[in-house]
This record gives C-alpha cells, structure tokens and sequence, in this order.
C-alpha cells in the first residue's frame, strides 16, 4: 500500500481527480452557450449556479484536506497524508473560483462600494470572505520550501486555522 501511495502515478491520478468537477462545470457552460438554452444544463440563472456550484466544491476540498489526518490514523497509513497539500491547494483553488464567480459574474457586484455593502449586509458573505481570507496565508506557505525547522510550529498553529475555515464554510452554506 505504501507503494501505491508514494507512487508519482498515484499523485497524478489524484490531481486529475481534482479537477473533474472543473472539468463538468466547463462542460455545462460550454454547452449552455453552444445550444443558447442555459436552464437544460446551467440552471434560468447561470451566475447563481457557477456560484453554488464552486461554492460547494471549496467546501468537499475543505473537508478532504481535514479527513486527511483521521483516515491516516484509521487506516495507519502515513503516506496517506502526502495528498493533503495537494488536496488543500484544490481547496483554495476552487475558493478563488468561488469568489471569482461572484466578484465578477454577478451584475450586482460592479463597483467596490457594491462589493463591500454586500459583504457588510450578508452574514453568508462576511463569513465566506472571512474563509478566503483564512486560506491565502495556508496556501501561501503550503510550498515545502516554505517549511524551516524553526517557524514549524508557527505554521502547524497556522494550518490548525483549516479548522476555523470548515467551521466557517459550514456556517456559510445557506443549504444549512
């Protein structure tokens, strides 16, 4: 099983993994476009549904990155957790998407004014931004460079915050 786990084809099959949901929602816009009738593949509002749709891919990468370490535990596999970088960076991918969508998608937000009153109006808002705000310095010193004998323990404190991000993405989700 270590074998497997440490195998470079193993990695690439997991980032490939990764970029599916992408991959279908590319797809879904592609076809939206080419057959001029978006509500058969992305919904009456296509801006609401690009939204939710990343919205909810940062929340599962989210929640893959922390199932990481209990699944390494479970299974007693170590290797297990050379996918959690990868699977995290995946996670602040698809936030910057999310918050890509909504910034530049959506009609509403065309001024820094309108942007900022909506984060102020909206609690889902304010604590999404508060996520995005929590992953840029994780994914800022994911790189293993970034990783030095004497700041580890500043960056374990750091990536304990992913917790904070989970809590905050499951308060965000209107669905809940």
């Amino acid at each position: 099983m270590n074998r497997f786990l440490s195998s470079k084809w193993t990695k690439l099959a997991v980032f490939l993994l990764c970029l599916v949901p992408l991959g279908i929602l590319l797809w879904l816009v592609w076809q939206a476009i080419s057959t001029g009738n978006p509500t058969e593949y992305v919904t009456a509002n296509p801006t609401e549904y690009i939204t939710h749709y990343t919205g909810d891919w940062t929340i599962r990468f989210v929640c893959f990155t922390l199932c990481i370490t209990p699944l390494r535990m479970l299974v007693n596999q170590p290797k297990i957790t050379s996918f959690r970088r990868m699977l995290g960076l995946f996670a602040f991918f698809y936030g910057c998407l999310h918050l890509s969508a909504w910034i530049f998608l959506d009609p509403r937000q065309n001024t820094i004014a309108a942007i900022w009153e909506d984060i102020v109006k909206r609690r889902n808002i304010t604590v999404g931004m508060l996520a995005c705000r929590a992953m840029v310095p994780l994914a800022i010193t994911s790189p293993a460079g970034r990783v030095r004998p004497r700041t580890f323990e500043r960056l374990t404190r750091l990536h304990r915050s992913a917790l904070l991000i989970a809590i905050a993405a499951v308060i965000n989700d209107p669905c809940v």
